[in-house]
């Protein structure tokens, strides 16, 4: 392949500073007001197609071997989608259904755009550093409120789902889980000890933000994610994940601990209702994929069709709490397939990244890797893909992740340039 170095101290375009404006604007829209527009045309819709038709019009070095493969295998589940969608339609019509599938899976797009206009390392770490600012921000928001309410019991009612609205306690914990990795990151890629220990300190907030949103599949999340960053990376955590976890007693507040003991109590699992609802949604969805193997029921339409398959009460929630159980059987098997292949791109970009990179990539390439391994536990407990707050983050650091690879791939040791982040990351910490 011809090497090419990439141009490193090009200035920011308009695009990239538009795509900048983007990740700022895209968790939080339920605080901003309301843009929606004829059609179900929002703001976010403006811009995507916007950065994605920028995109286009940019000539640059494409060094990704897996990046036209990916490309087109996110190309065929946006067909995949659309075409359940559209036979699916009768229950909604034909525009609302094109709605749907616009608000559920044209986030997509934002891979496509992120990895052309992301050319340089700059703008990369500057896109990471947003990444890292907003989920910080966010943590401090859900300890803001648990302080506030610190006399009520979570089962009052009082769960923050802080930007992601009412009843988005879990969709929170899902982005602080996913999100926690890159302070470790940023810490160990630091030549200063004291900002290594501030980007460590961040990653604890975030990650005690994580267990104030009180949700089970964050938790296992979270740990499982560090636990494989600190097995490739930084074995001195394993130490202290360790410690923590036989301490929970100690240190743990009640209703964390309530929550950690709903996991690993059987008694208390079934007397737990939320569970008990689950389990019985899970078999009602095993049985309408069964029924329905090639388009399955349409985007969005789990809710509508549950009480089909499984017998619940008036007042039950329809909700599938499972990802890949709603891939099924709403997009039918081929549907649930292509996801499944998608997130084995995601792990393996990341695992391949981690072996073959230069300087500072390995140490980000770990932290993708666990941000994806969480992706997989939490949407096995909730059907998290959806929302464009928590999935647009997702495609971003994806294309990242092919975007250095292209530099891994592409580019000769001398001409790397990646000096910015020390080259020898420590294992032990």
């Amino acid at each position: 392949m011809t090497a090419e170095k990439w141009p490193d101290n090009a200035r920011n375009s308009g695009s990239v500073l538009v795509f900048y404006f983007m990740l700022l604007y895209l968790p939080f829209q339920q605080y901003l007001p309301d843009t929606t527009m004829g059609g179900g045309i929002n703001l976010l819709n403006l811009l995507l197609v916007m950065l994605l038709f920028s995109a286009l019009l940019v000539k640059a070095p494409d060094y990704s071997r897996d990046y036209a493969r990916f490309r087109t295998l996110i190309f065929l589940f946006m067909g995949y989608t659309l075409c359940s969608s559209l036979i699916n339609s009768s229950r909604m019509g034909i525009i609302d259904a094109l709605i749907t599938w616009k608000r559920l899976y044209f986030i997509s797009v934002l891979f496509i755009a992120s990895y052309k206009l992301l050319q340089t390392e700059r703008q990369i770490k500057t896109t990471m550093a947003i990444i890292s600012l907003v989920t910080f921000t966010s943590a401090i928001q859900v300890l803001r409120n648990t302080y506030e309410f610190r006399g009520m019991h979570y089962h009052d009612g009082m769960r923050y789902g802080g930007m992601f609205g009412r009843g988005g306690e879990n969709d929170l914990a899902a982005f602080l889980a996913i999100n926690c990795f890159w302070f470790l990151f940023w810490s160990q890629g630091s030549r200063v000890p004291w900002k290594r220990l501030l980007f460590l300190g961040m990653a604890g907030v975030v990650g005690l933000a994580c267990l104030f949103c009180y949700s089970r599949g964050a938790y296992l999340a979270l740990f499982a994610g560090l636990l494989f960053y600190a097995w490739k990376r930084y074995r001195v955590l394993l130490a202290v994940l360790a410690l923590m976890l036989v301490t929970i007693p100690a240190w743990a507040p009640q209703p964390v601990r309530e929550r950690i003991e709903m996991l690993t109590h059987d008694e208390k699992l079934d007397k737990d209702t939320s569970a008990q609802s689950r389990l019985v949604i899970w078999e009602g969805g095993k049985r309408m994929m069964a029924a329905n193997l090639l388009f399955g029921v349409g985007p969005s339409n789990f809710g509508a069709h549950i009480r089909e398959y499984a017998e619940l009460s008036p007042t039950s929630p329809t909700a599938s709490h499972n990802m890949y159980l709603r891939m099924g059987a709403e997009l039918g098997l081929p549907g649930l397939w292509v996801f499944l292949l998608i997130l084995w791109h995601f792990f393996r970009g990341g695992v391949a990244l981690a072996r073959e990179g230069r300087g500072w990539q390995p140490t980000w390439a770990t932290a993708y890797t666990a941000s994806i391994i969480a992706v997989v536990i939490v949407n096995y407990f909730g059907d998290r893909f959806f929302r464009e707050e928590l999935t647009g983050y997702i495609w971003v650091t994806a294309a990242i992740g092919y975007r250095l690879r292209g530099m891994a791939e592409g580019t000769p040791a001398e001409d790397a340039a990646v000096t910015a982040i020390p080259a020898t990351v420590p294992v032990s910490g």
